[in-house]
């Protein structure tokens, strides 16, 4: 696509740019010059194949002036999201696809096209797409895509689920880390707080960090945790992340690491090793101590330890308050 949308496809026409000449008729109808508007759009054939599956998609029988403006006019077509709209999106990538092959076919092995395969070919390959791709129905005019064999199925519509959520105490005697980072496009920052069994604050981190990605971010701020808990030989039971991605970076071993956070990573896994900790995925709700500091260290010039719970920032305080009643709080999730 982005060398015909750049017209750099080797038809006649492009190559008498470079002072190549060559045979010039359509291998497709046979009528006209093989330029590649014409055999990609304009010819009998193409138009054909266009016609089909604008009349599929209720998009009007007229085409569009060009091959450019025809993309946009189907990728402009649908609701984003919608199954229309996905498979609006790849159909004028399959058709020229088609067209193209169909054109070398008949240009090398002198096949003639042929319309309906073409048109048989296109939906056979959205169908084989469709079939590893979970596609939402987001109304009646999605219908159409299964009668006409365009799309294997649609997703099962998912169910969403309110849970209760809380932060929750380590075991008596034990410690408790909860890491967050804050990314921006400008900025990002960390923040980390350690608790007791009871819930009272130990120790409250902020501190600015150098990443270029979110999941940079959040592994480079839980580094920072535990190389405080080291210095200062503080050693957490259980580490409580809000990244997924990043738990799951952590906990699997066989688990391919991105370069850039590689280094983080393998520190982590060595301090669980080392001191028996384990780390586990919570929600946001779960974590909102760290995520308030994580928010207040973009603010500030400098890293901030806080000692005490009087000296945390205002929201900060306010969520170590919330915990330290054992309040939760509503979250939805799809099942």
């Amino acid at each position: 696509m982005w060398r015909l949308l750049c017209r750099l496809l080797p038809f006649p026409d492009i190559l008498q740019r470079f002072g190549i000449n060559l045979p010039s008729i359509c291998p497709l109808c046979k009528n006209d010059s093989a330029e590649l508007e014409h055999c990609m759009f304009r010819c009998p054939t193409a138009q054909q194949v266009w016609h089909h599956f604008r009349g599929l998609f209720g998009l009007g029988a007229a085409l569009s002036s060009s091959i450019r403006v025809e993309c946009h006019s189907w990728w402009l077509l649908a609701t984003p999201g919608s199954a229309t709209a996905w498979c609006a999106n790849l159909i004028p990538c399959l058709i020229l696809w088609t067209l193209w092959c169909s054109y070398n076919r008949g240009l090398y092995d002198g096949q003639v096209a042929s319309t309906f395969i073409a048109n048989r070919q296109i939906k056979q390959d959205l169908f084989a797409l469709s079939s590893v791709q979970k596609l939402r129905r987001k109304g009646p005019e999605d219908e159409f895509l299964l009668t006409e064999g365009i799309v294997a199925r649609f997703a099962s519509p998912s169910h969403r689920l309110t849970i209760w959520v809380k932060w929750l105490t380590p075991p008596s005697g034990r410690l408790k880390l909860n890491t967050d980072a804050s990314f921006a496009d400008d900025a990002a920052a960390g923040g980390t707080c350690l608790r007791d069994s009871s819930g009272c604050l130990i120790a409250g981190l902020c501190f600015r960090l150098e990443a270029t990605s979110a999941l940079e971010a959040e592994a480079f701020s839980l580094r920072c945790a535990l190389l405080w808990c080291m210095a200062f030989a503080k050693r957490p039971f259980t580490i409580e992340v809000d990244s997924l991605a990043l738990a799951t970076l952590v906990e699997g071993k066989q688990t391919k690491i991105p370069w850039k956070v590689r280094d983080a990573v393998l520190f982590v896994r060595s301090c669980l090793d080392t001191w028996g900790s384990t780390i586990r995925h919570v929600y946001r709700e779960a974590n909102q101590v760290a995520d308030a500091l994580a928010s207040a260290a973009l603010s500030f010039p400098t890293s901030m330890i806080f000692c005490n719970a009087s000296s945390l920032p205002e929201k900060a305080k306010l969520a170590l308050m919330y915990d330290l009643r054992g309040f939760s709080s509503l979250r939805a999730i799809r099942r």
